[in-house]
């Protein structure tokens, strides 16, 4: 990413007119996405107020469609008192159909939720939502809720059992282990908040770094001139944070009793403070986990059985999201993939990267439009484009092209029209960035995971602060070509679009 100049004035996100909910506003084949870029302009509907995470469910409203549950609210670019929320919507129209849970305060929160398991046997799937500093019992102990997707209702409610523990930094739901046709899930608890360092900055002069041909070496220098690596300042920082090293728990969607537990390996670095569902990659029929501490940590990434604990691998800490890519090289197991960060740990290295546990071997690296951004989202589509492999989505909410009247570098043009170019045209804009604290115009781009090639990607509107790109999904058919549609979400509303449609010729796709 360009360095950019600090502007703390935002600018007013306003929903281009034409678009109302639930009134398709685009037919979804005037323009080809995979030889043109889509603009806001070409979406089928829009869902106002969604600002995070979308998840497509199963059907909530009895439809016979599968359906949406998003995060809306708690957005600190666009209202800050707006308290966070999981709302529930139609996948088909956008229509809103109930909330399911919401914070009962304003402002920007730390939780963390999933949804789609079904925890009270309806056949409908349920919500759970972790609030990690929640004080209610002991402080920042931590709880988790357990939530009905038919109607908001609470069905449980899960402690954490100490001061400082975190319980439900991280939530997840795993398949049904013990045949009772209920879920399970996993909570995370970090035994400390991840995001600050146990250290006085008072006798800290400043941060410098060191270039070779090889590497970059970076240093903590201090106010009598004596100096240490960053990693040391970081251990030193993360092994007094606590006198726990954290942990991650299963427990039975029927009974609320513990399945089995794993402990990381360092006091103080925050292990399951990152957690996601790997797909099942042993084979054994059930889901699996990647549990991580954190981002600084040396302590591995690992790679757990859903069904038993047991640790399957353990992968290098780089930082960052991961997550199941699906079965990409057509083994018939569930690979990863992994965002890492730079070797600062506060933005992601531009790319991301899809890797076989059964190979051992990086089988797609995949570019991001910016490097260096700090709200990049890597997501795994599945197979939208009917090659039989999955794709894969890479949002870019910090990329921003510049209006005609800025915000952005003066001194670099305004590029043309995005909706005259072709995609590989549009491929090539840089960004020109504006403010480093607030989402730009953003753009979102689709891998293929069979020719790492780019078969679609849509650009926010120049001078704006549409942030398209901090997450995405892919949708039912709507337009009946036999393949996914695809929902972006931007920071204050999620865009749907025709997807790519079925897969070409090589020739007919476009490299980054």
């Amino acid at each position: 990413m360009i360095p950019s100049a600090i502007v703390f004035s935002l600018i007013p996100l306003v929903l281009p007119t034409h678009m109302l909910l639930g009134e398709p506003v685009h037919d979804g084949g005037a323009r080809d996405p995979r030889q043109q870029p889509l603009t806001l302009e070409d979406a089928l509907f829009v869902i106002p107020g969604v600002t995070g995470r979308i998840l497509l469910v199963g059907d909530l409203d009895g439809d016979c469609h599968p359906d949406l549950m998003a995060e809306c609210g708690g957005n600190v670019w666009v209202d800050k008192e707006a308290p966070a929320r999981i709302e529930a919507f139609s996948a088909i129209d956008g229509r809103r159909i109930r909330t399911l849970w919401s914070a009962t305060a304003g402002g920007s929160m730390q939780f963390d939720w999933d949804a789609g398991g079904d925890l009270d046997g309806d056949g409908i799937s349920d919500l759970i939502i972790g609030l990690p500093h929640s004080s209610e019992y002991e402080e920042r102990a931590g709880k988790v809720l357990i939530i009905s997707g038919a109607n908001g209702e609470l069905l449980r409610e899960v402690r954490g059992s100490f001061a400082q523990e975190h319980f439900g930094y991280t939530v997840a739901f795993l398949d049904d282990l013990d045949d009772d046709h209920l879920a399970e899930y996993a909570i995370g608890a970090p035994a400390c908040d991840p995001v600050p360092l146990n250290v006085s900055y008072d006798n800290v002069a400043g941060f410098s770094s060191w270039h070779t041909n090889e590497t970059d070496e970076y240093y903590v220098t201090m106010k009598d001139g004596s100096k240490v690596t960053q990693e040391e300042f970081w251990q030193k920082g993360m092994d007094s944070r606590s006198n726990r090293p954290g942990s991650a728990y299963v427990y039975s969607g029927k009974t609320g009793e513990g399945r089995w537990r794993m402990e990381g390996n360092t006091n103080g670095h925050a292990f399951a403070s990152r957690m996601k569902n790997a797909g099942d990659v042993d084979r054994d029929g059930w889901r699996d986990l990647l549990i991580a501490p954190d981002n600084r940590s040396p302590d591995p990434v690992m790679l757990v059985s859903g069904g038993t604990g047991q640790v399957i691998n353990s992968l290098i800490n780089r930082g960052g999201g991961f997550g199941s890519a699906g079965d990409v090289d057509g083994d018939l197991s569930c690979d990863i993939f992994v965002a890492p960060l730079g070797d600062q740990r506060t933005r992601h290295d531009g790319t991301t990267s899809i890797l076989s546990h059964i190979k051992g071997t990086t089988l797609l690296t995949l570019k991001f439009a910016d490097y260096w951004s700090k709200y990049s989202t890597a997501v795994a589509l599945g197979d939208v484009d009917g090659d039989g492999t999955p794709d894969f989505l890479m949002g870019e909410p910090d990329f921003h092209i510049r209006g005609p009247d800025g915000p952005g570098i003066a001194t670099q043009p305004v590029p043309s029209v995005v909706r005259d170019l072709t995609l590989e045209e549009a491929l090539k804009i840089p960004t020109n960035p504006w403010n480093s604290f607030n989402l730009e115009s953003g753009t979102a781009w689709i891998y293929s995971g069979k020719t790492q090639r780019v078969i679609f990607g849509v650009w926010g509107r120049p001078g704006t602060a549409d942030g398209i790109g901090l997450h995405g999904a892919a949708l039912p058919d709507l337009n009946r070509d036999g393949l996914p549609e695809i929902i972006v979400v931007g920071s204050n509303a999620a865009y749907v679009f025709a997807g790519p449609g079925p897969a070409l010729s090589e020739n007919s796709t476009h490299t980054h």
